[in-house]
């Protein structure tokens, strides 16, 4: 930061280079998925909340990270929380207020439903009639067979990126309604062909699909999917299995969405909502901060 001589730091989910920044005096500022900027509470709160975590092992958790934070950054003032880590930093955080997993913050700190595609295959469906299926899955997932399982019997017409598949795998499961795509897929025609999509809840493609107002079954690996998973659902967008069931019922869950109109009714009613505000307004709001805080900092050198 000196060697560039830095007038801002932006961080993607790099809270040392947020330390950094702070103890240079930096103007700074977060920017990425919600769950990376937890509230400001001590101890941090139980993100786990299905789970019952004695608040004395919340706070000696707490107390261990501070240690070495502050072991470190001997020469600068004590970290009294671990949510200082944040403090004072302006935030772009993805997605919207109802997406939040820990609840709204300022409207202005969010950026919006907004999805880049990493692909630009041609998404080639199946032939025939029936509900057209997105499910971008991933192999290690624990219940990847019980998915996949699931997709076959669901009379949808599936594609399938799965990420890390072994050939003998998909051509159990591949037939005439079900095709696995060999490379990532150009994501907007992706979603404009598509009536549902099944994922694990990352961040892009979640707000991708809900920006086009397509519902989601969210099938979680980590606890950022499980908590965007149970936002999605609150919203009434979506469905999600949980990560600790043992036999999810995601057959079950996916019955429910294609025979329910409910889901796409609630998804295109976020849509609807989103598309207020354009992302061109949204884009020159943020440059407007992170360009005054820089400025600011210059004001005072």
């Amino acid at each position: 930061m000196r060697a560039v001589r830095a007038d801002i730091v932006l961080a993607d989910h790099a809270p040392t280079a947020l330390l950094a920044a702070r103890d240079l005096g930096l103007p700074r500022a977060v920017i990425g998925s919600p769950f990376n900027v937890p509230p400001a509470v001590a101890p941090t709160q139980n993100m786990r909340d299905w789970q019952a975590v004695p608040a004395e092992r919340l706070a000696d958790s707490d107390a261990r990270v501070l240690k070495v934070i502050n072991a470190v950054r001997s020469d600068t003032k004590p970290l009294a929380a671990l949510h200082c880590i944040f403090e004072g930093a302006a935030r772009f955080l993805s997605g919207i207020p109802e997406l939040d997993p820990y609840g709204a913050r300022p409207a202005d700190d969010y950026l919006g439903m907004r999805a880049v595609s990493a692909g630009s295959a041609e998404p080639l469906w199946p032939e025939g009639e029936g509900r057209r299926v997105f499910a971008y899955l991933h192999a290690p997932y624990p219940h990847l067979e019980r998915a996949l399982l699931a997709l076959a019997l669901s009379g949808a017409m599936v594609l399938i990126p799965l990420l890390g598949g072994n050939p003998a795998l998909m051509r159990k499961y591949e037939s005439g309604r079900m095709r696995f795509a060999p490379q990532l897929l150009d994501f907007n025609k992706v979603v404009s062909a598509c009536e549902l999509c099944v994922c694990h809840g990352n961040v892009g493609t979640t707000l991708g699909m809900l920006q086009a107002g397509r519902p989601l079954l969210i099938l979680p690996v980590h606890l950022e999917h499980f908590l965007l998973g149970r936002s999605v659902a609150q919203t009434g967008a979506g469905e999600f299995v949980h990560p600790d069931a043992a036999e999810p019922d995601i057959a079950g869950a996916l019955t429910r969405m294609l025979a329910d109109p409910q889901y796409r009714k609630a998804a295109e009613g976020l849509a609807a909502r989103e598309s207020a505000t354009s992302v061109g307004t949204i884009a020159n709001r943020a440059i407007a901060r992170i360009e005054a805080l820089a400025a600011q900092a210059k004001d005072h050198t």
